[in-house]
């Protein structure tokens, strides 16, 4: 078989980019994310249990790509900026591999960072703002159909990649969750 023969199909990945996106659009809309908009917003250790953004003020938290970036929190990209000193959470969503199963088939994994700034991450409700972030990420998305993407899933058994572990140094302490999905 001749691969240049597109008579054949071939996945072209085309959902790539809008992977983030896709998954922050959710994330905005799903009731069960609020505590996680309130924490991403807040710098109070009773930031979990005050009242619930707009969604205009969710907006407002995502990078566009544009102005200072550290006046924002969602980032549709990976990596910690240098020189960030805010005592505040910062979230990360991309596409951080992609693992062919056949030529029509394959599966991308989602990474998900977390970083807290050490002296915002205690909360009064004698739980971290780093760990309830991320359970509120699987509970919201774990086995949940994103539209245009597929199923997102957090499954060790379908995919040896999906864990979380410690990411970051003092003052940002972090996570490094990996979910995936199913394309093709």
């Amino acid at each position: 078989m001749d691969v240049t023969d597109r008579q054949y199909p071939y996945n072209n990945y085309a959902i790539l980019p809008d992977i983030s996106r896709k998954i922050i659009d959710h994330l905005l809309k799903d009731e069960r994310a609020n505590v996680l908009w309130k924490l991403l917003n807040g710098q109070t250790n009773e930031d979990w249990n005050s009242p619930d953004i707009t969604i205009d003020e969710k907006r407002n938290l995502i990078y566009t790509g544009y102005g200072d970036s550290t006046q924002y929190s969602v980032f549709m990209d990976m990596g910690m900026e240098d020189g960030v000193y805010q005592k505040k959470a910062f979230l990360r969503i991309a596409p951080v591999g992609i693992y062919p199963t056949n030529r029509t088939v394959g599966v991308i994994d989602i990474g998900f960072e977390i970083f807290v700034d050490s002296k915002a991450n205690h909360l009064s409700n004698y739980k971290t703002r780093m760990n309830m972030i991320l359970q509120n990420l699987l509970e919201c998305l774990n086995g949940t159909d994103i539209g245009g993407l597929g199923v997102v899933f957090f499954n060790h058994e379908m995919r040896s990649s999906n864990k979380m572990y410690n990411i970051g140094q003092v003052p940002y302490k972090g996570s490094f969750l990996v979910a995936s999905i199913n394309v093709g």
